[in-house]
């Protein structure tokens, strides 16, 4: 017989092994859960953000020269905006000139060869354009009109800590170019941001490169009103929106934006400074012509901005079954296509006091209620409530009473340069913590 002492330490050290094991299960299960429960997280649009590197690149690695001349190389010649699989356009490309003979008008004396990018409205968007070359020099040629300005990538660093601006009063416009020398023949990848018009990359007949279009990883597009539009303020046409928005994110952004318009708001066709040829035709979200651009881009997630627009336009029912409708119509016809909601433009403009306004607060609410109930909106991104721009200055009249004195620009209604820098920062600030499906 085991003695009484020895069965009762048997029977302790029993224990403590069973004890043990338990708390070895235990513990075994909760970090294969922890570890299941982090493998099954939803991919999140920060997971795949590549955002372009704010540092400038060393003149060691290229040395970048604007110019407002051709270059300086003798003999070249050029690879053209319509060369095949050349370039990687933000949209579709179409000859200069094209949109306005399209619409009944009469272009003006060309003298160039040029890219315009227009899609659903009068307003042409800015040129946003990767390829990938190898070569030892070559420029990028572009076209500009007034004040314009211009940014360069070079393997996703800025060829230069400002943008390239220009002034000029031609009324067709002056060729530009901004030359790259490499210190070795090798491949580099380039973007370039900003213009209206892009022409090609030239490069010295007597020196070979190859230039490829590059595949988008990406693209992201967006439905707004003006606020995605090309910059109204001079020299900030690389800081609009959808070129900022593409810099944070490296994604490629697929502008569908048209000013003026709304979930109701069909948009205004007497915009300021355009010719009555040039004139957009009416056309709210949920519009055929809109929902038509939506269905045939070649985009992979969709980011739809509301709008102040539709103020004082609707009653509070009528508001939510437009913005139903519109986002049904897109679920029909793009049934898998993850979509990100944000509200409207927290804006205090004067006349509007830089407070909570019933009639914007309802739409807000709306907007998040509807993005709740419809199983494509994976999220919604509200500007309002937090109120992200703040008093009712502007640039051209300061007022002291919030960051629209620096943010908003001299129109007093829409964001400057360094204001959509602000206002992107926090949309993809936002986007990054939202799961892609």
């Amino acid at each position: 017989m085991i003695d009484v002492t020895l069965r009762r330490a048997l029977l302790g050290f029993l224990a403590l092994v069973l004890v043990s094991a338990v708390a070895f299960v235990g513990y075994s299960v909760v970090t294969r859960v922890i570890r299941e429960d982090a493998a099954a997280r939803p991919a999140t649009f920060g997971d795949i953000m590549r955002p372009m590197k704010t540092s400038v690149v060393s003149p060691e690695d290229a040395v970048v020269r604007f110019r407002d001349s051709k270059p300086a190389w003798g003999d070249f010649q050029e690879i053209g905006w319509d060369e095949p699989d050349a370039f990687t356009y933000s949209l579709e490309p179409h000859a200069h000139g094209s949109h306005q003979e399209g619409r009944g008008g009469v272009p003006s004396e060309r003298t160039f060869d040029a890219a315009e990018f227009f899609l659903n409205n009068a307003v042409a968007k800015n040129a946003d354009v990767t390829f990938t070359v190898k070569g030892l020099r070559f420029a990028i040629h572009y076209v500009s009109f007034g004040h314009s300005d211009a940014m360069v990538w070079i393997d996703g660093q800025q060829a230069s800590a400002e943008p390239f601006t220009t002034v000029d009063r031609k009324r067709n416009g002056a060729d530009r170019w901004i030359e790259i020398t490499l210190p070795e023949v090798r491949s580099v990848k380039i973007r370039f941001a900003g213009p209206n018009l892009f022409s090609g990359v030239a490069h010295p007949r007597d020196e070979h490169i190859a230039v490829k279009a590059t595949r988008p990883r990406f693209t992201i597009g967006v439905v707004s009103d003006s606020f995605y539009e090309p910059s109204l303020d001079r020299g900030s046409l690389s800081s609009s929106a959808a070129p900022v928005l593409s810099t944070l994110t490296g994604f490629r952004v697929w502008n569908m934006a048209q000013g003026g318009t709304g979930y109701l708001n069909g948009g205004d066709t007497k915009t300021p400074g355009l010719r009555v040829s040039d004139l957009a035709e009416g056309s709210a979200y949920g519009s055929d012509d809109r929902l038509d651009a939506v269905a045939n881009a070649p985009i992979d997630a969709l980011l739809v901005s509301g709008s102040i627009n539709d103020y004082s336009l609707f009653s509070p029912a009528v508001y939510r079954n437009a913005v139903d409708r519109f986002l049904s119509m897109v679920e029909t016809r793009r049934p898998s296509l993850p979509i990100v909601l944000v509200g409207i433009e927290p804006l205090g403009p004067p006349g509007f006091p830089d407070e909570p306004m019933s009639e914007f607060v309802a739409m807000t609410n709306t907007l998040e209620d509807m993005a709740a109930e419809h199983h494509n909106v994976v999220g919604f991104i509200d500007p309002y409530t937090p109120n992200w721009l703040t008093g009712t200055g502007s640039t051209a009249q300061p007022r002291g009473d919030g960051n629209q004195d620096q943010y908003i620009g001299a129109d007093g209604w829409h964001p400057n340069g360094v204001g959509q820098a602000f206002y992107q920062a926090k949309i993809v600030s936002e986007l990054r913590k939202l799961p892609l499906r």
